[in-house]
């Protein structure tokens, strides 16, 4: 045999080998594509009942589908917004754009879960809040070639969660403000190693009452207080419910072994206090301050 005839068959079977490969090549590359129409329709069924936006991107194309329902919930008809990958990159918030794209990475390149809340921009000009998620279809050999996914609209769920922790941190707020004020409101100062003095200012109401009870009884159990000066000069208004708290707290502390001083009994309080029947029985008693002080150290 001649040597351009063997060439010739050494070249014939190079070719039979190539169309042999390509034969497999083209048969796995439609197998792939069946496999990914087949994922493709189940997930298209999945969404089409629901009120998610359905998307799909071809790696290979670079070419995306936006569903109607999609491109929706951001405003848009469907004819207003390009069926392509920088479309989703053109609303995304610049703010989130990063770390998007970097979970859409470490699912094409690692399978990393891709699910992440992220702002879009609206039609009208605002950003909603939406959840996007999706999932790399791969050929036999582990190449990715298309990913796919939904968009669900979550702007008033967040919107919600976001008035939520408002709400929480103004009444935190209001709790500690609160807290001040009735200390403030209460306050009980150290006289003597024995002797603590409350100056009371303003309204006294139940909350109050219950409050500046529990101050008198801590400070005489935890600082061993033999006398408290109650001084009651700062309070407009003397009434059963102020009076009923001056002698649950003065029984209380005798309880605790120590005893109670009211000063700041001007004239119309005492006429008051006559008035209403009430008895303030052994309370000791003084028309100021100073005197009740007195009183206190001389004993």
């Amino acid at each position: 045999m001649s040597d351009i005839a063997l060439q010739t068959a050494a070249e014939l079977r190079a070719a039979r080998k190539d169309i042999e490969r390509l034969t497999h090549e083209l048969a796995d590359c439609q197998q792939s594509n069946m496999t990914l129409r087949r994922s493709l329709d189940t997930i298209e069924l999945a969404v089409r009942g629901s009120n998610d936006g359905f998307w799909s991107w071809d790696m290979q194309t670079n070419e995306a589908y936006i569903s109607p329902r999609w491109k929706e919930i951001l405003g848009y008809q469907d004819h207003e917004l390009a069926n392509h990958i920088d479309t989703f990159t053109a609303v995304l918030h610049a703010e989130d754009y990063a770390h998007v794209w970097a979970a859409v990475r470490a699912n094409i390149d690692h399978g990393q879960p891709y699910a992440i809340e992220a702002r879009m921009r609206h039609k009208d000009g605002s950003y909603r809040w939406v959840y996007t998620r999706g999932e790399t279809m791969r050929d036999k050999h582990g190449q990715p070639l298309m990913m796919a996914g939904a968009l669900t609209d979550i702007d008033q769920r967040k919107a919600a969660e976001a008035a939520l922790l408002k709400a929480k941190l103004q009444e935190e707020v209001i709790s500690a403000q609160n807290a001040i004020l009735a200390e403030l409101s209460t306050p009980l100062i150290p006289l003597t190693a024995d002797t603590m003095v409350m100056p009371l200012i303003g309204t006294i109401d139940t909350r109050r009452a219950q409050h500046i009870i529990e101050t008198v009884l801590q400070g005489v159990a935890v600082n061993a207080t033999a006398t408290v000066v109650l001084d009651i000069t700062g309070v407009k208004i003397v009434d059963t419910q102020v009076a009923n708290v001056l002698i649950h707290a003065t029984r209380a502390v005798n309880l605790l072994g120590a005893k109670v001083i009211l000063t700041g009994i001007r004239p119309e309080v005492a006429q008051t206090i006559v008035g209403l029947g009430i008895d303030l029985g052994r309370l000791i008693t003084y028309s100021s301050l100073q005197q009740g002080i007195a009183h206190a150290l001389r004993h």
